[in-house]
């Protein structure tokens, strides 16, 4: 049984909410265990690494299935007072006498601006400063600025570093959220249901990602929603895009059928190229150089 101190442990809260540390800074057994159970990931920066955790999703159920046996903020309270973190992550691993595990239940929600929520009755300013995301454990007691844009992101690392995409969502106030597979987004769809705020969904640019926005998310939407198209896509698809995805996924092209402008425009590119792109390009600023 690995021993996790309380300052590990607060280094892993701050991890699962999209952080990233050098390799450095995180001293003790349980960050090389994480490391080699590819549950947290790094990259070369300077003479080091930066490690960062490429799912929260995956880190908080990981921890939750095999080294804590409470939330991380009953570890953290039980030392010190810290009411604004209570209310969002109360993450229980169950009943400790058996070996039953349970997937994390809610959804998480990050945000690049003060934007001022509700949550649990509770008034909360999300801010990239303080508190930038959070975690949504009971939707029916989250309530949102009625200005705000969501935007669901398909990928869980592209969620982590919007702050490096936030250049594709100015001119509004968007409050950002990430995919979850059908076994485990109910309480996302449940909350998006009852909401009139605008929605945009920044998926993978292939067959696959367009057929999750339709099937999955546009029908629960009762606000203006659209599918997210950068205006460059069709330069990025020509020298990034994947043909293997596109032979993947054809099977499901007679399934794609909108309206959307957007849309209808990708799915020209995507079968002139027969290719696909993931939205990962985005994380690398290698794209940068054909959006001219």
């Amino acid at each position: 049984m690995i021993n996790i101190t309380l300052n590990q442990v607060r280094l892993l809260k701050s991890l699962s909410l999209g952080e990233r540390f050098p390799l450095s800074n995180l001293k003790g057994k349980i960050f090389q265990q994480l490391l080699d159970e590819h549950v947290l990931s790094k990259f070369p920066q300077g003479n080091g690494f930066i490690i960062y955790a490429h799912s929260p999703i995956a880190l908080l159920n990981h921890l939750s299935n095999k080294y804590i046996k409470c939330s991380l903020d009953d570890y953290i309270e039980k030392m010190e007072i810290n009411e604004l973190r209570k209310v969002d992550n109360i993450l229980m691993r169950g009943n400790s006498k058996s070996n039953e595990t349970h997937p994390m239940n809610g959804f998480l929600v990050k945000s690049i601006e003060p934007i001022e929520v509700s949550l649990s009755k509770r008034k909360l300013v999300l801010s990239p400063e303080v508190w930038p995301v959070c975690f949504v454990s009971n939707h029916e007691e989250f309530t949102i600025p009625s200005d705000v844009t969501i935007v669901m992101v398909e990928n869980p690392e592209n969620f982590i570093f919007i702050e490096e995409q936030k250049e594709f969502f100015e001119g509004m106030r968007p409050l950002f959220t990430t995919y979850y597979p059908r076994d485990t987004h109910r309480s996302l769809v449940n909350w998006l249901e009852t909401l009139p705020n605008a929605y945009i969904h920044y998926g993978d640019f292939d067959i696959a990602g367009v057929y999750i926005y339709q099937d999955i998310y546009k029908k629960h939407i009762k606000g203006p929603k659209k599918f997210f198209v950068p205006k460059f896509i069709d330069k990025l698809m020509h020298r990034f895009g994947d043909a293997e995805l596109y032979d993947k996924q054809l099977s499901y092209r007679n399934s794609i059928i909108s309206n959307e402008p957007g849309i209808q425009e990708l799915m020209k590119i995507i079968d002139k190229e027969h290719k696909g792109l993931e939205q990962e390009i985005f994380n690398s600023k290698e794209y940068k150089k054909y959006t001219d």
